[in-house]
Parts: C-alpha cells; sequence; structure tokens
C-alpha cells in the first residue's frame, strides 16, 4: 500500500515523518525519495499556493511509497484558506506576468471537491482553473460576474 502520485489541494502541507523513507517527489522529471532528516519538517507546497502565486510556485507532485519490513509512519497538516473563499492569482503577481493571469478564481470546497472525485489524479484538478487559450486580463478578474454570489464566486468563472 502506498499513496499515488498526487499534489496535495491546499496551500502549504506540513509533513512529520518517522525516519522510514517512502516519500518521493518529482523532480526534473524524476522521482527523487526525500530523506527524512531527525526531528525535521517536510513542506510541500500546494495547488492554492500555485494558483495564488499565478504559478510562480509550483504545487509539488509526490507520491508515497511502502517498503517490506520497516514501518513508516507520518503526520500531516494541511495549510489552506477557508473552504468559502474563493482562491485566484494576487492581481499584482498576474499583473507583472507577461502570459497575465494564468488561473481563473474558484471557490476552496469547489476545488476540493473536484480534486477528490479525479482521485488524486497527479496534479489534474489544476486543469480546471488553468486558463487555456485565450489570457484573461488583469484590469478584470474571473469573478467580476454580475452573476457572483456574496462570496464573489460565479459559476462562470
Amino acid at each position: 500500500m502506498g499513496i499515488s502520485a498526487h499534489s496535495d489541494h491546499g496551500l502549504l502541507t506540513l509533513l512529520f515523518q518517522n525516519g522510514v523513507d517512502g516519500l518521493q517527489v518529482m523532480h526534473n522529471g524524476q522521482w527523487v525519495t526525500a530523506k527524512p532528516l531527525p526531528g525535521s519538517l517536510f513542506i510541500l507546497t500546494g495547488d492554492q499556493l500555485e494558483i495564488v502565486s499565478n504559478g510562480r510556485y509550483k504545487a509539488v507532485l509526490h507520491r508515497a511509497l511502502v517498503h517490506g519490513g520497516q514501518t513508516r509512519m507520518s503526520f500531516v497538516s494541511l495549510v489552506g484558506p477557508c473552504l468559502d473563499a474563493v482562491v485566484e492569482p494576487v492581481l499584482e503577481l498576474a499583473q507583472n506576468d507577461p502570459q497575465g493571469m494564468k488561473f481563473r478564481g474558484i471557490r476552496y470546497r469547489d476545488y476540493m471537491e473536484h480534486q477528490q472525485s479525479s482521485k488524486m489524479n497527479t496534479k489534474a484538478a489544476l486543469d480546471i482553473v488553468r486558463v487555456q487559450g485565450d489570457i484573461l486580463t488583469c484590469e478584470s478578474t474571473p469573478n467580476s460576474s454580475t452573476e457572483a454570489d456574496s462570496s464573489g464566486y460565479s459559476p462562470t468563472s
């Protein structure tokens, strides 16, 4: 048993491991074992950080493997926004990016539901908010629709 390759839906994931190898991260197209250092925390950047940073920080693709004969334990704390928060790129970062806004806004609850329904399949959940083709302008954010509810969420974003 292990956990297949995925990125986490939150901003950051704090991971404490018991010293047994098993966590691997994708680096330059190769799986690299993240060897735990005694008493240390391993911090993974998540999907929401990739969105709010307009792609400047990438969500870490990772997986967990099980090795026979050793018990691997890890304690995880996920850090993310409140469920009804609309997550979108920080306007200043998008304005300074030659490619413009790379992600549409989405309510965190909706993003989590989509990510969980996709069976944590790699980073596929980011594709529902990634801008394809036409670049959004930074003058009008994706949530400026008149259909937006009181939280600023618009089903068309």
